[in-house]
């Protein structure tokens, strides 16, 4: 299947912040049309939990790392939705508990520690 996608690169600061934005951008279009309320998606291999994951999150820098590191995408994700839609709209954040289960949160991969 590989010959069928691109093989990923990683995200420039810039590129992080325009999602970051977006993410804010998308819960305040959800608010105005009438939502109750919005869900952010940190599970199942989507964008914040690669970032939340040391086992797919291998970047270096402020986005990687560290477990302070590898969250700070999720927690400018809710400050940014938090922003732009204020105090009083309801904001949940989905995490995949497997991912705690395995330890994936808080250890760093090993070779054959998969």
């Amino acid at each position: 299947m590989a010959a069928f996608f691109e093989t990923p690169e990683e995200a420039t600061h810039a590129e992080i912040q325009e999602i970051i934005s977006r993410f804010g951008r998308s819960a305040a279009i959800c608010k105005k049309a009438g939502f109750s309320g919005i869900e952010i998606h940190g599970a199942h291999g989507y964008l914040i939990n690669q970032f939340l994951s040391p086992h797919h999150n291998q970047r270096t820098d402020q986005w990687g790392g560290s477990p302070e590191n590898r969250r700070r995408f999720l927690l400018a994700v809710y400050a940014e939705i938090r922003r732009q839609v204020g105090d009083d709209f309801p904001v949940a954040i989905k995490l995949n508990s497997a991912d705690f289960q395995h330890g994936w949160f808080y250890r760093r991969r090993v070779a054959g520690n998969d």
